[in-house]
C-alpha cells in the first residue's frame, strides 16, 4: 500500500526510497461486556520524489539534511529519566525538512521543521506508535550538517516528556 501512494505522488518521475521502518505489537482492550486482542502492525514509508532539479550547480549531490542521522536521546517522561538510541531519516526540500524516526524503546513516528540559518525552528515530531503523541522543539545544524542537536517537549498517551538528542549522519 505504501510503495503504491508514492508511486501514486511522484507519477512518471519515480521515487527514491529514502528509509523505512515498522513495529508489530498486541493490543488488548477489556470492558464490563467483554473483550478484544488482536495484532497491531504499523509501516513507515519515506520516499522522494526524483526530479532533474535535485542536484545543485556542478552537479554534485544535494547538501542540506538529506540522510539518516544516529545517536542518543535523554530526558524525563512520566517523572522518570531515559536514555535510547535514535534514528532519523530525513530528507531537505528548500527549507522545509520531513522524515521518520525511531528509538531502541519501541517509538516511532514522522518529524519536520524548518530550517533557518542553522537551527531547525518549528521542529515537531509526531509519535505514532506504541501509542499517539506530539513534540515540538528546535535543533541546532552543527558540522556542515553532519549533526544536530536539539530539544523537544510535549506528551503522548501515557503523560508528559522534555528530552534531547544529539545525532550524527550516517557516512
Amino acid at each position: 500500500m505504501c510503495y503504491e501512494k508514492a508511486g501514486e505522488l511522484c507519477g512518471t518521475r519515480g521515487y527514491d526510497v529514502i528509509g523505512q521502518g515498522g513495529d508489530r505489537g498486541v493490543a488488548v482492550s477489556a470492558g464490563q461486556f467483554g473483550g478484544f486482542g488482536g495484532s497491531v502492525i504499523s509501516r513507515n514509508l519515506l520516499v522522494t520524489c526524483k526530479s532533474a532539479a535535485t542536484t545543485s550547480p556542478g552537479g554534485s549531490e544535494p547538501a542540506g539534511l538529506n540522510g539518516t542521522f544516529r545517536g542518543e536521546i535523554r530526558g524525563v517522561a512520566y517523572g522518570n529519566a531515559f536514555a535510547m538510541r535514535v534514528t532519523f531519516t530525513l530528507v531537505q526540500t528548500g527549507d522545509k525538512v520531513a522524515g521518520v524516526w525511531n528509538t531502541t524503546g519501541g517509538t516511532s513516528g514522522t518529524a519536520s521543521a524548518i530550517v533557518r540559518d542553522k537551527i531547525l525552528s518549528v521542529f515537531r515530531a509526531k509519535q505514532l506508535n506504541p501509542c499517539e503523541g506530539e513534540f515540538t522543539g528546535k535543533a541546532a545544524i552543527e558540522d556542515n550538517s553532519l549533526s544536530l542537536r536539539g530539544s523537544y517537549a510535549g506528551s503522548d498517551c501515557n503523560g508528559s516528556v522534555e528530552a534531547a538528542f544529539a545525532v550524527s549522519r550516517d557516512q
